[in-house]
C-alpha cells in the first residue's frame, strides 16, 4: 500500500510524490510527521512538487524548525497551520510566515505555539483548567473565563461547533458548556491563552498540566524550551510525576540522536525560559504517540511506563 495511516510518520515520501506529480495535486492536507517525510524526499528532488499551491497541517504543534524547514522544501507553496478539532473544525488559522515572524516578537523563550485568530465563524473564551464537568450555572462566565495573557482552556462556540454527542450525556456533559442564552460551547481540551492582539497560543493539554508545589506547569512550554537547546532532539516530553513534596516534579525525556552530554544543555535552556525542571532523561524507548497523527506525545502511556519503570 502506499502508506499505513495507523504509521504517517513512516510514509515512504518517494510514492507519495510521485503520486502527487503525476495526479498533479495543487493542495495538501497533512499532518507535520507526514510533512517531514515528504520534504525529506522533496529537498533531494527539487523537481517534485512544484504543482503544490497550498499546505494545511495541523493536529499537532508545529516547531518553528518543521516551518523553516517546509518553506525550504516548497519556497513558492502557500503554508498554513489550522487548528480545530473533530467538533468544533476550524477554529483558527496562521499563515507559516506570519507565525515564524510572531514567535521571536512574543519577546520570551518559550510562549507556546500560535494557530493564529479565530475565524469569522467561531467565538473563543479561555477558562480555568479543570478536570471534570463545567456548569455556568453559579457564577456565570465571571466565575470561570480568564483574562488575556492568562492561560486556560479554550472553549469554542459557532454553528458548526457540534452540540453533543450521539447517546453519549456523559461524554455531552465533560465536554460541553453550555450559557445562560442557550449557547453550548465546546472544550477543546487543549490549554493556552489570548495574547493582547488576539492571537491564540497553545501550551499543553487539561489531561497533560503538571501541578507542582501549587503551580500549574504546561508541558508544551518546557519541552519548547528543551528543543531549542539542539537540532539533535528528535522528539522531548515533559510529565509530571508524583513527588511527596511537591506534589509532582517536572520530569523531561529527551529522544535525541546525541548522547548524554545533550541533557545538561536541555535543563540550561528549560530554566533560561525561567520554567521549573527537576530531572532529565535520557529517552529508554521511543516516546509514545498519538495513534491517530503519530505527532503528539500520548502523554497517559508515556506517564504509565515511567512510573513501571
Amino acid at each position: 500500500p502506499t502508506m499505513d495511516f495507523r504509521h504517517v510518520d513512516q510514509v515512504d515520501g518517494r510514492i507519495i510524490a510521485n503520486q502527487m506529480r503525476r495526479n498533479e495535486a495543487t493542495t495538501c492536507t497533512a499532518s507535520p510527521p507526514f510533512l517531514d517525510r515528504l520534504a525529506e524526499y522533496q529537498q533531494g528532488n527539487p523537481s517534485q512538487g512544484k504543482s503544490l499551491r497550498r499546505i494545511l497541517t495541523g493536529g499537532a504543534p508545529v516547531t518553528d524548525r518543521q516551518l523553516e524547514a517546509w518553506r525550504e522544501t516548497w519556497p513558492a507553496t502557500e503554508l498554513i497551520v489550522v487548528y480545530g478539532s473533530t467538533e468544533a473544525e476550524p477554529v483558527g488559522h496562521i499563515d507559516a510566515g506570519e507565525r515564524l515572524a510572531l514567535h521571536p516578537a512574543a519577546g520570551r523563550k518559550a510562549a507556546g505555539y500560535c494557530i493564529g485568530k479565530t475565524s469569522q465563524l467561531v467565538r473563543l473564551r479561555v477558562v480555568r483548567i479543570h478536570n471534570g464537568p463545567i456548569s455556568l450555572d453559579e457564577g456565570g462566565w465571571e466565575a470561570w473565563e480568564l483574562s488575556p495573557g492568562q492561560v486556560g482552556e479554550l472553549v469554542v462556540s459557532g454553528k458548526h461547533v457540534a452540540q453533543s454527542y450521539f447517546q453519549n450525556p456523559t461524554a455531552t456533559a465533560e465536554n460541553k458548556l453550555i450559557d445562560a442564552d442557550g449557547t453550548v460551547w465546546h472544550r477543546m481540551g487543549d490549554t493556552g491563552y489570548v495574547d493582547t492582539e488576539r492571537f491564540i497560543w497553545l501550551v499543553g493539554r487539561v489531561h497533560s498540566t503538571i501541578y507542582r508545589d501549587g503551580r500549574a506547569v504546561h508541558p508544551q512550554l518546557v519541552e519548547q524550551a528543551g528543543a531549542a537547546a539542539s537540532a539533535a532532539i528528535v522528539r522531548i516530553a515533559a510529565v509530571g510525576l508524583p513527588d511527596s513534596s511537591l506534589g509532582e516534579r517536572v520530569v523531561v525525556i529527551v529522544e535525541t540522536t546525541a548522547g548524554e552530554e545533550i541533557l545538561a544543555q536541555v535543563r540550561d535552556s528549560i530554566e533560561e525560559a525561567e520554567l521549573p525542571v527537576d530531572e532529565v532523561r535520557m529517552a529508554a524507548i521511543a516516546l509514545p504517540l498519538d495513534p491517530r497523527h503519530r505527532s503528539k506525545i500520548d502523554y497517559p502511556a508515556l506517564h504509565e511506563h515511567l512510573l513501571k519503570s
